[in-house]
């Protein structure tokens, strides 16, 4: 479900749709939401890069109901993550393998395919349908992997002979629609650029004619990844944001003198207001805050985004991402989480011989085996310190010169700087060059404008 409602109490659909047919002007965009889009790669809660649209969306398209199946999910959600009685790992695989047998005689008569990465998440899922003997084919984007990941993925089916589908990456933008379809396919709310991965795979699905496309999105409220900078304060009820923004949401500062007036002098006051925003979901401990943070912030916003998008070619569901094992993760105790030992867990468990391959969390594997578990902390220390000091040391306020190789996207760059000095965004001092801007702020200049091209002067 995605509703996008005007001052004047107009709904859409679409939020592209909104703004043309609201024709929308200069002056209605909202500061705050582009400084966000800017340094985050997205717009919060309700807000949108206008001022008078307001929007309202569920996290997921779909759902997997026990008793009707695969239906759409119109309801907003509701936020799941309430306190009750803890579970421990063994526990919660129970809660978990139970909530799948529920939904087995669903998903045995869907033509699956499940996105299989070197990460662990979509190991666990990988793991609990070969447990319950649900068929499926794994699917591996080149577009968002590296060959090293594709090596770890095809030991992974290898080992316990799996089909194996892999996507290659596109060379280059074949034009400049191809950009504007990746931008509508995110409905002007996404980096274009972060697209390319889902269109491939999602498109490749639907011509082989799958009915589901499974993801192991979600997991990081089984793990403890995303409050692992207060190791080993994890009891503390001192949230540290501006250590959580820094390490966990990668923000990129856009340098004052590049921005337009309007938006120059806001940047201060977005940044004071977003930290103070965050306190709203402040909780007993850190860990709670933090969980309330990832489920506000992450599973709301980011992946809702990505999941209606996937959810133009074929129903995608992600099954870590369904209320009730939201829950389960929330409660899930904090030793249970650390070294992501319900994982350990789960997949030893359910498809012993799939945990003992390293994954490309610092090589680790995702066994509960004493051998490997005495082996993996080692790696552990020496993968996890190694990457909070680079955050720590990390200055975000520079710009990196780059070089921007695809030439079809440079010159979409080149357009969008223009149009986003016509509307104030950028200063008329902004660089003209593509390469002086870092790279992460690429294809959110690129997306900006077109909003821009879109409003009236």
């Amino acid at each position: 479900m995605r509703l996008y409602t005007t001052t004047n109490g107009v709904e859409y659909n679409s939020f592209l749709d909104c703004i043309i047919a609201e024709k929308k002007s200069v002056v209605d965009f909202d500061p705050f939401a582009v400084m966000e889009f800017l340094t985050f790669g997205s717009v919060y809660g309700n807000k949108t890069f206008f001022k008078n649209i307001k929007k309202e969306t569920t996290h997921q398209p779909y759902r997997l109901d026990e008793d009707m199946g695969l239906v759409s999910a119109t309801k907003k959600d509701k936020n799941p993550l309430r306190q009750e009685q803890s579970v421990n790992a063994k526990e919660a695989m129970k809660l978990m393998i139970d909530f799948f047998v529920r939904r087995k005689k669903w998903l045995t008569v869907q033509k699956v395919s499940v996105d299989l990465t070197g990460g662990i998440d979509s190991r666990l899922i990988a793991s609990i349908l070969m447990y319950l003997d649900i068929p499926f084919q794994v699917v591996f984007s080149m577009s968002s992997g590296s060959e090293g990941e594709l090596k770890i993925v095809e030991k992974l089916t290898d080992e316990v002979n799996l089909p194996l589908k892999v996507i290659p990456s596109p060379d280059s933008y074949s034009s400049k629609e191809e950009i504007e379809k990746l931008i509508k396919l995110g409905d002007g709310q996404w980096d274009p650029t972060g697209l390319r991965s889902l269109y491939n795979s999602q498109h490749w699905r639907k011509i082989q004619g799958y009915d589901l496309a499974l993801t192991g999105v979600g997991g990081e409220l089984y793990k403890d990844f995303w409050w692992l900078q207060d190791l080993p304060f994890y009891r503390s009820s001192r949230p540290d944001f501006d250590r959580l923004l820094s390490m966990r949401m990668y923000p990129s500062t856009v340098p004052e003198e590049l921005l337009g007036i309007a938006f120059e002098q806001n940047q201060d006051d977005y940044l004071r207001d977003f930290k103070s925003h965050l306190s709203f979901y402040h909780r007993e401990t850190n860990t709670q805050t933090y969980d309330q943070v990832y489920y506000h912030l992450r599973i709301k916003e980011q992946i809702s985004v990505l999941s209606h998008a996937s959810a133009t070619f074929l129903p995608v569901w992600s099954p870590l991402l369904d209320p009730e094992l939201l829950r389960i993760g929330y409660n899930l105790r904090r030793r249970d989480r650390f070294l992501s030992w319900f994982h350990r867990t789960a997949v030893t468990e359910c498809a012993p011989a799939l945990s003992k391959i390293s994954t490309t969390d610092g090589g680790m594997t995702v066994s509960k085996r004493q051998v490997n578990v005495a082996s993996d902390m080692i790696k552990f220390i020496r993968h996890k310190s190694g990457r909070m000091l680079t955050r720590l040391k990390k200055d975000g306020t520079k710009t990196e010169q780059l070089r921007v190789c695809d030439p079809i996207f440079r010159d979409e760059i080149c357009g969008s700087i223009q149009n986003l000095k016509k509307v104030n965004i950028l200063s008329e001092h902004a660089p003209d060059s593509p390469e002086m801007y870092s790279e992460n702020l690429h294809g959110r200049l690129v997306l900006l404008g077109y909003l821009a091209g879109l409003v009236d002067a």
